[in-house]
C-alpha cells in the first residue's frame, strides 16, 4: 500500500476526518478481503457501518445521526484531504453496493461513493400527492383566509430535506430563507413552511409553527423534491458527483475493481416519480 504523509497538525478538523476515512478507503481497495483501516471508525457515530452493507447509510451514517447533528466532525464543513485528487463528473446512478451509491462516470468507469455526515446530498424530481407522508417538511406560497384555511387549491409544494430542518411557520413571501416567521399573522398571502400532519382524499393538513392549516390539492398537484434521501434513486438516474480519491483508488477495469471516492457533493435527478416509504422518506 502506498504511504501518504499527511501533515495532521496543519489540517482543519474536517480535513483530518476526511483524510482518515480516505486512508481506510485506500486500504480497503488494496486489501479487499481484510478489515484494514476499518475498526477505528466503527462505534463512533461518524462512519459506523462502513463495512456493514445494510447499516450506516440511512440509519447512522447519513440520515439518522447526520440529520440530527450527531456524529458530525468538528468544524462541520467538508474539507478535501491533502494529496487527494478531484472527481467532478456527470454520469449515471448504478445502484448500491451495501451502503455506497455506485456511480458510472462519462468514461464508463464505475465508482463506489462513500457518504459521510459532511457530504451534501440533493435528490431532485417530481412526485404525486401520494408521495407525501406525515412528518415531511413542505414549503409553498398560499393565501390564508380569516378562518385559517387555504381557500385556493394547492397546485405545488416543495418537499424540503430532513437534514438540518428549517423552522416552520408563515413567512413574508418576499423575504429570504433565513427570515423569521410572522408572529401574529393576519389573512393574506404567505410563504408557508409546514410539517405534513395528514393527507386524506386530496386534502392536506399541515402544521405551520403553532397554526394548523388545511387545504385541498389541485387536480394537477405535484410535489417538487429537493430532499437528501439517496434511497429514492433508481439505476439510470442522472447523477453528478464531486468527490475525492487517491491515485491507488481509481477504477481498475483489468481486475474488475471499482474506484472508491469520498463524497463532497452528490446530486441525483430522478427520472420517475418516487414512492415514499412508511417513514415518509
Amino acid at each position: 500500500m502506498s504511504t501518504h504523509r499527511f501533515k495532521w497538525s496543519r489540517m482543519l478538523p474536517g480535513q483530518t476526518m476526511a483524510a482518515l476515512l480516505l486512508f481506510a478507503i485506500e486500504a480497503q481497495a488494496q486489501y479487499p478481503n481484510q478489515n484494514v483501516g476499518q475498526n477505528q471508525f466503527q462505534g463512533q457515530g461518524r462512519f459506523q457501518g462502513q463495512g456493514q452493507p445494510a447499516q450506516g447509510f440511512q440509519g447512522q451514517g447519513f440520515q439518522g445521526q447526520g440529520a440530527q447533528g450527531q456524529g458530525q466532525a468538528p468544524g462541520g464543513v467538508f474539507q478535501p484531504p491533502p494529496n487527494s485528487l478531484s472527481l467532478e463528473e456527470d454520469g449515471k446512478f448504478e445502484g448500491f453496493e451495501g451502503n455506497k451509491p455506485m456511480f458510472r462516470d462519462s468514461k464508463q468507469g464505475l465508482w463506489l461513493i462513500h457518504l459521510t455526515p459532511l457530504s451534501k446530498v440533493t435528490i431532485t424530481g417530481e412526485a404525486p400527492i401520494s408521495y407525501l407522508r406525515p412528518g415531511m417538511l413542505v414549503q409553498f406560497k398560499a393565501t390564508i383566509d380569516e378562518e385559517g384555511s387555504i381557500p385556493e387549491p394547492i397546485a405545488e409544494v416543495e418537499v424540503l430535506p430532513s437534514k438540518g430542518r428549517a423552522p416552520t411557520g408563515l413567512f413574508d413571501p418576499a423575504a429570504g430563507d433565513d427570515a423569521k416567521a410572522v408572529r401574529n399573522p393576519e389573512p393574506g398571502e404567505y410563504r408557508l413552511r409546514a410539517k405534513v400532519l395528514r393527507v386524506k382524499e386530496g386534502e392536506l393538513t399541515l402544521l405551520a409553527g403553532r397554526l394548523q392549516l388545511a387545504g385541498k390539492a389541485a387536480e394537477d398537484f405535484k410535489a417538487i423534491l429537493a430532499v437528501d434521501d439517496p434511497s429514492l434513486a433508481k439505476p439510470g438516474d442522472a447523477m453528478k458527483v464531486k468527490a475525492w480519491y487517491l491515485e491507488s483508488t481509481r477504477p481498475n477495469p483489468t481486475v474488475q475493481r471499482p474506484g472508491q471516492a469520498l463524497a463532497e457533493d452528490v446530486g441525483i435527478t430522478l427520472a420517475e416519480p418516487p414512492v415514499a416509504n412508511k417513514r415518509g422518506r
